[in-house]
């Protein structure tokens, strides 16, 4: 009889055994199931998905059929059918969050163009530039104060508004490090963050030229550019997942359509030829390329 019981100790043991293997996975050193990267998902679905944020003219939402049109629009549909995908757009987003975005998986990309600086390419894998934007002081209509000199903003008398991790905010804090700051939400739309100036809550801001002065057309009197001379110029591009090869392909794509001269005519159709909008890149190099 006792041989009997030893048997079966020995046999409940391994079924014991044989289950805790099973719930605890496989054992150390064993390799893991490799995750899958953003371009092996946009190349399985077919699908590139967008995160955006409406800012005209480079992002337009229609507010009834939410259909997204612009030359951002433009740009990424020409880019993602170069590497045989569909555009989803798939959630709007901020200027403030798209990173985060990115790296969750939320979307694949950010599919607004942006200013390609230090902090964004620690945060996030960006494209090459395909142009260079300008980016000029913003006061209301009325303000002379800065008129003579913008140096004397650089005091806590003054306020400065911007994005936060932004270089709108990089450029008040790097340059006028005394004067006050306001931060804009993540979420902040443009009409949103004029109103910090028309509201007083801010006295100056920075801003790319189209953006301001596509609000300038349709608001006239309420702001005005303060100089005609760039505090700053940024290459623009867009954020990418951090992906090598995405990324890769990506460059690839757009660099076509700048190569082409498909990017001209997208940027004259947006901005015109105004160089205070944007500057293109290595115009004459290009020309040479074209055969002109």
């Amino acid at each position: 009889m006792k041989k009997y019981n030893w048997i079966w100790v020995v046999l409940l043991s391994a079924v014991v055994a044989f289950a805790v293997v099973k719930i605890s996975g496989p054992a150390a050193g064993s390799a893991p199931v490799a995750k899958e990267t953003a371009y092996e998902r946009v190349k399985r679905t077919g699908v590139l998905r967008c995160g955006y944020a409406t800012l005209p003219p480079m992002i337009m939402v229609d507010p009834k059929t939410r259909e997204v049109s612009g030359m951002d629009h433009e740009i990424i549909e020409l880019v993602a059918k170069k590497m045989g995908l569909k555009v989803e757009w798939t959630a709007e987003t901020g200027y403030g969050t798209s990173q985060v975005g990115v790296a969750s998986g939320k979307f694949d990309m950010f599919c607004n163009a942006s200013w390609l600086d230090t902090r964004r390419a620690m945060a996030a894998s960006l494209s090459r530039p395909m142009y260079y934007n300008p980016m000029f002081p913003v006061v209301r209509y009325e303000d002379k104060r800065f008129d003579a000199n913008l140096g004397i903003l650089n005091n806590p008398q003054y306020i400065i508004a911007g994005l936060d991790n932004d270089p709108t905010m990089d450029v008040a804090l790097q340059d006028y490090p005394l004067a006050k700051k306001f931060g804009w939400s993540e979420l902040v739309s443009y009409a949103e963050a004029v109103e910090s100036l028309l509201g007083n809550k801010a006295d100056i801001f920075f801003s790319s030229y189209p953006t301001a002065a596509d609000y300038i057309q349709k608001n006239p009197n309420k702001i005005r550019f303060l100089i005609d001379n760039p505090v700053r110029i940024f290459p623009v591009g867009y954020q990418l997942p951090a992906d090598a090869k995405f990324k890769a392909v990506f460059d690839v794509a757009l660099g076509e359509v700048i190569l082409s001269g498909t990017m001209d005519k997208i940027l004259q159709k947006y901005l015109g030829t105004d160089p205070r909008n944007y500057l293109p890149v290595n115009k004459e190099y290009l020309d040479i390329g074209r055969g002109k």
